[in-house]
């Protein structure tokens, strides 16, 4: 939709909130899809301690933003949930899905990494205690973390469960809930990124993010969404989700904001148009 005015050109693109399913008439070939989400936000997150294989309860936020992803993948035909078998991703995991009959499933090797001596503790008290360690960890992907595990080891698991999943669901949509390092180490294999150092982008929590499992292809994974948060501009009273009356008067609330910003930019387009007359 393009609107111009005064010499001013605007451009309103409108996109689905998730992608749209495939209207080809002819068959497509056999994939998989994944939505892979990290668990809602924890006690131990907000204090900025690593988890690991230890864990911290959803804060009221994190049960709040788990029931809006959940409204949210309610008619996306999920088949099969898995889960790592740590509380704060059963937990999330449950809260998605709701009362919806759909079987989960429980799987160790979806745990997050095992930060060993660093588990329980901030970046800075890392840092100050373990400073060699948190500096070979971050920097090497192959460094095994004492009494935990490397970059490495975490994605070789990750990837056989994945693997699994995909070829036990082909035609499927299955909800995959995970970690952060988890989803980390997985993105920069598909993507082909070095595994060594930093990574460039954030894993948040509860954002939707869809795999492609096509073991037609050479390279049989893509990331076809990435990061996409748009059902939390939906948190309504923190600690329960909102009833659908409240999420239709608060999507009504959002479009009229947005109407009205974009008003305003007509208006100046049309006031600089006339005043260059």
């Amino acid at each position: 939709c393009v609107e111009e005015t005064g010499g001013c050109v605007i451009s309103l693109h409108f996109m689905p909130l998730l992608p749209l399913a495939d209207t080809h008439t002819t068959a497509p070939l056999p994939h998989t899809e994944i939505f892979l989400i990290r668990h809602g936000q924890t006690e131990w997150n907000v204090q900025g301690k690593f988890q690991g294989h230890r864990d911290s309860p959803l804060t009221p936020q994190g049960v709040h933003d788990a029931h809006l992803l959940g409204m949210r993948l309610k008619n996306y035909g999920i088949e099969c949930v898995y889960s790592s078998d740590l509380g704060r991703s059963v937990t999330t995991a449950k809260l998605v899905m709701m009362d919806a009959a759909v079987p989960l499933e429980i799987d160790v090797r979806l745990r997050e990494r095992n930060f060993g001596i660093f588990e329980g503790l901030t970046v800075k008290e890392i840092e100050k205690v373990y400073p060699e360690e948190q500096e070979k960890a971050r920097l090497d992907a192959e460094f095994v973390i004492p009494n935990g595990e490397s970059k490495m080891q975490l994605l070789n698991r990750a990837m056989t469960c994945l693997n699994e999943i995909a070829y036990t669901h082909l035609n499927q949509r299955v909800l995959v809930v995970a970690h952060g390092g988890l989803l980390g180490v997985v993105f920069r294999y598909i993507l082909g990124l070095d595994m060594n150092g930093d990574r460039s982008y954030e894993v948040n929590n509860l954002a939707v993010n869809i795999l492609t499992f096509k073991p037609s292809r050479s390279k049989p994974w893509m990331i076809r969404t990435i990061g996409d948060e748009a059902h939390l501009m939906y948190r309504g009273h923190v600690g329960r989700p909102l009833s659908n009356p409240e999420f239709r008067e608060h999507r009504q609330n959002v479009w009229h904001d947005m109407r009205m910003v974009m008003l305003g930019v007509v208006i100046a387009c049309a006031f600089m148009g006339a005043t260059k007359q």
